[in-house]
Order: structure tokens, then sequence, then C-alpha cells
């Protein structure tokens, strides 16, 4: 694939300065320090004559910012070359501006010792691999230089970092307190670099909009709603998703990826071809660094398997209708099997509104006048959160690379991550891990005793008083609870009226007429007063208001040396996903049945 290089880059560095007594300073703004990319390319600005574009900065009359804010004005860049060092150096002055004055006088101090370039990015000029890893040098042109407060450089000082802004935005909402942290400016900058990646292929001209706001400061509504009039029609609104075509999957072998992977930290051979490619794809759309590599969903469709007859004959796994991450997981995890709302190959934070009051209605008389009143609305965000799991296999098998041990690879891979993503649906502290039903604030029924069919009718009940009996309504239960349910009976009072649980289609059971089924997620050891650690959870609701969302597709990393005595080879597995509640009133939890 041919690498993109399209888009605005900043690199920040210490600002080596020399100082003549007046307004002017020495800057070193640039060097040839390697800098990972998206999908772990090292980036190298090459200083070399000829790949170094100056004429933006060796006018004399450039401005110098504060920031990058041009509101904040500081002075001129008078000169700029390329040194005897390979790096890149300017001259500045300072303007008599009280806030110019202030700035030096902190740079002559060694307070404020960063600047920060921006760049463009004009051209390949040649790559190599070192340590299996690949770096690339390319020919560039700066085009702004800033005094700054953050790092990011240490060949000069501090670093650079490329304003690569579908990565910057979903680095930010993994960290909540990081984006907390920045100025409203970089808040401003980070926004319209987003819109610029995710809207650049529907309107003409965005990228240039966008960037042309970034250096005039321009307010992020005021892009929203020029760029809402230059849609080029009313569509249906489309997300942002990862996929690929059968054509572009044709080949693909998770073993031969983590073979390639595994001789490339060896430094035997290179991790490239269409493993390497699409690894690199998924993290350029995704904005997510891979620790290792990122499997692409698509690579999890089973596949038509077919053994020699010593080994069982023919064989052919199960076809599943959609060949992504999320679908794999409806087969696994039971909250997806009744009716969780599944988003996958998200990009970006996912904010889904949700009404959290009505307005009110009035019947008047012909001369009364209406009390105005509205609906208030809130929003469920949704951020990527990393779930991890380890799973050992020996070398042996990872030569192998046939059809069989690649399904054996997609199960495994997938088995060590389904139940806990699960789990943290059902009972997710958040923090870390995602906020589960449970912790969302549902209705709570008090029930501290073997539960009964009018403790499984009241909870569908606290559910319709909610106004919210509708969708994809069914209990979860563990095994401790449906072997109590199976043998107790609706009511005791009347003869043949059967047991609370009874037996539904395809194995499922039915409870109150509704779907029920069983997952050993829900605790069985929970406590309640004088009933220590022998009560279990039963939990109702509509569960297409649980939504559960995926980023990317599986993050491998290799380690070949935890197990190297035996020849194993342990694979972290690891998947970015977020659960939410869009109303929490949908649900109704009893916590402490006695079941045992």
């Amino acid at each position: 694939m041919q690498r993109d290089i399209s888009g605005e880059y900043r690199r920040s560095v210490e600002i080596a300065t020399r100082a003549d007594g007046g307004d002017t300073l020495e800057l070193s703004f640039s060097s040839e320090l390697p800098v990972e990319r998206a999908g772990g390319t090292m980036e190298i600005l090459s200083h070399s004559p000829g790949d170094v574009d100056l004429s933006r900065l060796a006018g004399g009359d450039h401005p110098l910012l504060l920031n990058h804010n041009p509101d904040q004005f500081l002075g001129i860049v008078s000169s700029a070359r390329i040194g005897s060092d390979r790096k890149g150096r300017a001259s500045v002055k300072f303007s008599k501006s009280a806030l110019a004055q202030e700035v030096l006088a902190d740079c002559k101090a060694g307070i404020r010792k960063l600047c920060s370039v921006g760049y463009r990015l004009l051209r390949e000029v040649a790559s190599e691999v070192r340590d299996g890893r690949e770096y690339v040098r390319y020919a560039w042109q700066p085009y702004e230089i800033s005094i700054v407060p953050i790092p990011a450089d240490t060949s000069v000082g501090v670093g650079r970092a490329a304003v690569e802004p579908l990565r910057r935005k979903v680095e930010i909402m993994n960290s909540p307190q990081e984006y907390d942290s920045l100025s409203p400016e970089q808040k401003r900058i980070s926004e319209l670099e987003t819109i610029s990646r995710r809207m650049g292929s529907k309107i003409p001209g965005c990228a240039e909009i966008c960037q042309r706001a970034i250096s005039e400061g321009t307010p992020v509504a005021t892009i929203q709603d020029r760029l809402f009039s230059m849609l080029p029609g009313v569509n249906p609104v489309s997300r942002a998703t990862i996929d690929f075509s059968e054509r572009d999957m044709r080949g693909y072998s998770i073993c031969r990826a983590v073979t390639k992977k595994l001789e490339a930290q060896r430094g035997n051979a290179r991790f490239d071809g269409l493993e390497r490619e699409l690894s690199d794809e998924v993290a350029k759309q995704s904005g997510i660094v891979a620790r290792g590599f990122f499997i692409p969903a698509q690579a999890f469709r089973s596949t038509h398997l077919a053994g020699t007859a010593s080994l069982g004959g023919n064989i052919v796994a199960t076809d599943l209708a959609a060949g992504s991450f999320i679908e794999l997981l409806r087969n696994k995890a039971q909250v997806a099997r009744l009716g969780a709302r599944m988003l996958d190959g998200m990009v970006g934070s996912v904010v889904i509104p949700r009404q959290a009051s009505a307005a009110t209605a009035y019947w008047l008389t012909e001369v009364e006048s209406t009390t105005a009143t509205a609906a208030t609305f809130d929003q469920l965000t949704l951020t990527p959160k990393c779930v991890t799991g380890a799973q050992v296999f020996s070398k042996q098998l990872m030569i192998q690379s046939t059809p069989g041990i690649e399904q054996l690879l997609r199960d495994d891979l997938l088995n060590i991550l389904a139940l806990a993503i699960d789990k943290a649906a059902l009972s997710g502290g958040g923090g870390a891990e995602p906020t589960g039903i449970i912790g969302s604030g549902v209705t709570t029924l008090t029930v501290g005793a073997i539960p009964t069919f009018a403790n499984i009718v009241s909870m569908e009940s606290a559910v319709a008083a909610a106004n919210a009996d509708s969708g994809a309504l069914g209990y979860l239960v563990n095994a401790a609870t449906r072997n109590v349910l199976k043998t107790a009976l609706k009511s005791t009072v009347s003869a043949g009226c059967g047991f609370i649980w009874e037996n539904g289609s395809g194995g499922d059971g039915v409870l109150n007429g509704y779907k029920a089924l069983v997952s050993n997620q829900l605790a069985s050891n929970l406590t309640s007063g004088t009933l220590t650690s022998v009560c279990s959870s039963i939990l109702f609701g509509d569960w297409s208001q649980l939504i559960m969302a995926q980023w990317a597709g599986l993050d491998v990393l290799v380690d070949q040396f935890t197990g190297a005595a035996s020849r194993e080879i342990k694979l972290y597995a690891s998947a970015y996903v977020d659960v939410g509640v869009r109303h929490a009133a949908a649900f109704a939890h009893a916590p402490n049945c006695l079941t045992a």
C-alpha cells in the first residue's frame, strides 16, 4: 500500500539559544532523530541538500507565533538554514509588544525552553530495515515556528510530534486526564484535525478549510456549520468503519503474521507483506498504535476446513454470517445473544445522545396559555478501553500454517477476550474497564430468599413502570439460579402450575414468557444480611439498551522470550472495546437471591 503522507505535522524541540543582547535568538528547530508513527514506521526528516524546502521560512518575514496561535504574534523568522550538524536552525526576531518581550525574557532566562516547527512531508526519499523496524526518510517543508510549552523530540532538546489527527484524538480519549490538561487552543486544534480526517473524503476542500481555520483561530462550531452546508446532499448518516474487501484478505494468514513478527524481532527477517500492510492500515484508520501488530477483524471469518481421512475425515467449520470480531462475540457473550447493540470498526469516540426527561403536554381551555416545557438530553460517550489476555502456543504449531491451525489460533485468541468483555458488560466497575449494567444505576430489587415466581414478575413490573418494557427483553441468571428455578413451582397452591424455569428453543430457557440465558459471569457468592456468600444475581431488561463498541482489529504482541526454554511462544491479544447503558431504567437487578 502506498503511504499517505498528506496532512500537517509539528515537531517540538528545545530552544538552543544564542542571544545577541537584543531581540534576536538563534533556534535549533529540527534534526534527523527517528520518530515512530502509526503502524510502527520510524520517520526521519532528511536534512540532506535538496531534501528540505526552506522557501516558506527563508523569506525573512515569516511570523513567529506562540503555541501556533496566529492571534499571539511574537515576531518574525529572519532566516532559516540547515547547519553542518544536519540540524535545522533559524534566526528569529521578537517584536516590541509586551507579550513578545515577556516570552523573549523567559527564553533568555531558560524558563521557556521549547519551540515547535510545523511541516509537510513532500516525498519519500529512502527506506531501510533496522532490527526488524522500517525507517523511512522523507523530503519535507517547514512552514511555521512557534514557542510552545509541551515537549516531544530529544535530539535537539524537545521532541517532535506530528500532528496526526486521528491518532492524537484517540490517545486523548483514552486518557481523559491528558485531554483535560490541554489548553483550549490545543483542544480546538485537535478537534479541527479530527474533522479534517473524517470528513476529508466527503467534502472537497475540507482539509484546506480546517488547516486555514487552525492558522486563523476560527472556532470549531463555525467550521462545523460551514462544512455541513457544503455536504453534497442529504444522505443517511454513516459512521467511519474499518473494512477490507475479500480481495484484500485473500491469502492473509495469522500464523504467517506471527511467524514474520517473531523473525523480525530476532533480526532474521522483515515484518512485511500483506500482513504488515493490513496492520498498518488498521492503525492508520483507527488512530490506535498497536503494541505488536493488528489482525484485521475480517481475518476472523470462519473458513471451510478439510482434514485427511486418518484425522477424522472432512471437517467444515461453522461459517458465520459476518466476519468481524464483534460478530463472533455474539456467539460467545450472553449479553450479545440477549440483544445488546453492537457497533464495530469504530473510529474515535462514540457519542450517543439520549433523552433524560420528557416534555410535558397540557389540556387547555380556549383562552389559556400553555406552559413551556422542554425535554432534556444528555450523552452516552464510549471510548476505547483495552482488554488483554495471553495464550501460549508451541513454535512447532506456529510453523504449520494449515487451515486447521489458523482456525485454532482464531478461536483461542478470541476465547481469552470474549469472557472478559462479557463480564465487564455485566458488572464492570469503570475506570480502566467499562461500567457494566449493574453499576449504571439500574433498578435494584430486594429478594433475600429463594426467588419466587412473584419475584421474577416483579422485575418485569419494575421495568414496565419506567415505560421500558419493549425491545429485546430477557432474563440472565447463573447456573445456581437456574438449578433453583428448575425445581421451584410457580405457585404452592395451584396444582399443575409448572416450574418457574421452563425449557425454550435451542437449549435456552424461558422465564415469565421471556428468553432466559445462563452465564456464570453473574456472581453466585454474594452476601445479603445473614446470608453469607450464598446469594446470586438476576438481571432482566431490554438488552438493546446495552451498547457494545469495538475499535480496530485484534492487537497481538509476540513474546518469544518467556517460554524460550520450552520452545513456546506467548501471544498477548488485546481488543479495544467499551460498553454503556443508554437507559438504566430499562434494567432491573435482583442481587440477593438465595441459591445455595
